[in-house]
């Protein structure tokens, strides 16, 4: 693939992004936590690329399953993937 088809493929994603509906805040419990040093905790999370239909429907579209994950402040973290 040549560098236009690229820039056009990470357009297409940028779109599809910013067309996407807003999450439902009402599944995010944003409780504090403890430990102060503590900034994102995630417990058994499940996770997809789907829309929330298609998720409903069939959980088999979960990518990720029973996430769990501690990040601490000052920590540098990276997710790497398809």
């Amino acid at each position: 693939m040549n560098d236009v088809n690229l820039g056009q493929v990470s357009l297409g994603r940028v779109q599809d992004f910013m067309y996407t509906e807003e999450i439902d805040t009402s599944i995010i419990d944003s409780k504090k936590d403890e430990n102060e040093d503590v900034v994102v905790k995630i417990k058994n999370g499940n996770f997809s690329w789907t829309n929330e239909e298609d998720f409903i429907k069939n959980s088999e579209n979960l990518i990720l399953k029973n996430v769990n994950l501690q990040i601490n402040k000052g920590s540098f973290v990276a997710i790497l993937g398809e």
